[in-house]
């Protein structure tokens, strides 16, 4: 059985969700994620299990980034 993750995004939770239902969300480095046997909140960057799911970010500052951004605030 696949592990059950859930998500912490902006103090919402959000899931549960599978490693593949993950990646197709994406997840930012600082997302928080816990599952059964995890202490407590992790980055998602110190969960390996989730690290393929972590969406780069270029850095970019053309508008159309901004725009991105601005629409994660809703996501």
């Amino acid at each position: 059985m696949d592990k059950i993750y859930i998500l912490k995004r902006k103090n919402l939770l959000r899931g549960p969700y599978t490693v593949d239902a993950l990646k197709q969300k994406g997840l930012h480095k600082y997302d928080l994620i816990w599952y059964k046997g995890l202490p407590d909140w992790t980055p998602a960057q110190q969960v390996d299990a989730v690290l393929s799911c972590i969406r780069e970010d270029n850095g970019s500052s053309d508008s159309n980034s901004v725009l991105k951004r601005i629409w994660h605030l809703f996501d």
